[in-house]
Order: C-alpha cells, then sequence, then structure tokens
C-alpha cells in the first residue's frame, strides 16, 4: 500500500482489471448459453441440416477456428463446441431441413 500512497489507490487497478474480467466472462458465458441452447433445439426437435462458423476470419490467431472455419458448410453437429476458448467470437449459422410439422417444434418452454 506504502508504494500507492493509500488503499484507494492500490484498490483502483484492481477494479479496473476486475472489471474488465467480468465482461469477458458475461460474453463467454452468454456464447456458451447461446450454442446450448441452439444444440437442444436441434437435438429435441430432431433436426437435420447445415452450419457454418461466423464470423468467417480468426486473422490467423488461433488453430481451432481456423480449423473449423476451413470446413465451410457442413452437417449439422460437425463443427466443435463454441465458444472454442474465451474470447472466442466465432458462432454457428445453421439451417434446418423444413420439418414435417412445424407446430409440434419444441421452443424451449
Amino acid at each position: 500500500v506504502a508504494q500507492f500512497g493509500s488503499r484507494g489507490a492500490a484498490q483502483a487497478p484492481f477494479d479496473t482489471w476486475a472489471t474488465a474480467q467480468n465482461a469477458r466472462i458475461a460474453a463467454y458465458e452468454t456464447s456458451m448459453t447461446r450454442h446450448q441452447a441452439q444444440s437442444d433445439f436441434v437435438e429435441r426437435n430432431q433436426l437435420s441440416g447445415t452450419e457454418h462458423m461466423e464470423p468467417a476470419d480468426t486473422a490467423g490467431l488461433d488453430d481451432e477456428c481456423d480449423d473449423a472455419l476451413a470446413l465451410g458448410e457442413v452437417p449439422i453437429g460437425t463443427l466443435p463446441d463454441l465458444p472454442a476458448h474465451v474470447n472466442c467470437p466465432h458462432w454457428a449459422v445453421q439451417s434446418y431441413e423444413p420439418p414435417e410439422d412445424p407446430s409440434s417444434l419444441w421452443l424451449g418452454a
């Protein structure tokens, strides 16, 4: 504390860091929840179709995402679980084959 002059001055850098971490955690948890909901929707409705990853760029920073993007349009369930890592900006875009009875779709309720 002596090098910062006061307890408040010592706390300020930690508070800044903690705020940034909270934002990262919230973004990761939101992405995980979205992916799980999407997976549940496909599984419970026994849907088939295709999927691809968006955005279509990794800037060459992540091998797992580069590999998944290289797959292009694939059958649903082929892509890795997303987010693939902390700070992963990707999500799956899915196109479904029309179900026989759309009124029977499970919608998460």
